[in-house]
């Protein structure tokens, strides 16, 4: 049994053959094996997918009847050092059953993580089995996965749909005042690396007293390096901004600010990461003095995935 593994360390396995001796297996499932690279211990996914493969032989079910394709994918990823997600998902002919878990490894010894892994896996297998056998599996691939027995963790997968984030943040003119002040940003994931922005923002100047509180809009598209739900990522960004500056001591002066910029994060727990953006950009409406040229916007914060 082989494993290849590229070069970015992820290991993807296909077993074609019997997961179990001819004599017990009339129906030989496929076995794949996705285990994600991890930053936080290199070495951990190549052990990880080694011990998966080891234990597959023994653990995973036949296929249900000869003639009927079962497929058994199990997928690890990190979102974090202290846990792992796995993701077991079995599939006989076209319809299937998914279960998942996160495991917490924070006390578990890095030599024990490997056999911590399997195991999880091995017993989100065995709840798929049982769950299949009180309630039989629907005959259509787009049907919902019917409900496990009480008690048991197997249950559907759910993704994040976005984020929220406090951020403080300053817009910085070339030829004008420097604002800083803080936004709430709302951002949604149209795509596993595409994600759309809106803020709202409050602003004092720092080097004016001729000024008051300006406020600013925006909105941005963002296309990432990685996946949005990775441990770490970078995304490139274009924006349109609004920012609304006093023209004086009666009336407001509102500037639209096109932009492009980068972004980067760093996953700080299950829903929680960390992220730096910047960008410039060139107001193509003014309508006063007292802010020309070129902006330069910064911005920092926490952001909540829901």
């Amino acid at each position: 049994m082989q494993i290849p593994l590229t070069a970015s360390a992820v290991a993807a396995i296909t077993l074609a053959g019997s997961v179990a001796p001819a004599a017990r297996c009339e129906a030989r499932p496929t076995i794949e094996i996705d285990v994600a690279p991890t930053k936080f211990d290199p070495p951990l996914a190549k052990l990880v997918a080694a011990q998966l493969s080891q234990e597959a032989d023994d653990e995973v079910p036949c296929a249900a009847k000869p003639g009927l394709q079962t497929i058994v994918r199990i997928e690890v990823r990190w979102p974090d050092a202290e846990h792992a997600s796995l993701r077991v998902e079995i599939r006989r002919g076209n319809t299937g059953r998914t279960a998942v878990r996160t495991i917490d490894l924070k006390h578990v010894p890095t030599d024990g993580r490997p056999l911590a892994v399997s195991i999880a896996a091995t017993e989100l297998v065995d709840e798929i089995v049982e769950a299949e056998r009180v309630v039989p599996t629907t005959t259509s691939a787009t049907a919902p996965i019917m409900p496990p027995p009480r008690g048991s963790p197997v249950r559907r997968e759910r993704d994040h749909l976005g984020a929220f984030a406090p951020m403080l943040a300053f817009d910085a003119f070339t030829a004008g005042p420097t604002l800083l002040g803080a936004d709430a940003r709302t951002s949604f994931m149209i795509g596993p690396r595409v994600d759309a922005t809106v803020r709202f923002g409050v602003r004092a100047p720092l080097d004016s007293s001729t000024l008051a509180t300006s406020f600013v809009f925006g909105a941005a598209l963002g296309v990432s390096t990685r996946a949005l739900t990775d441990p770490w990522g970078v995304s490139g960004r274009v924006r349109v901004d609004a920012i609304s500056l006093p023209a004086s001591t009666q009336a407001r002066a509102t500037i639209a600010v096109p932009a492009i910029g980068a972004a980067a994060w760093v996953m700080l727990g299950r829903r929680a990461r960390w992220t730096v953006d910047a960008a410039i950009g060139a107001p193509i409406r003014v309508e006063t003095t007292a802010a020309r040229g070129l902006v330069v916007s910064f911005a920092t914060g926490v952001a909540l995935s829901f």
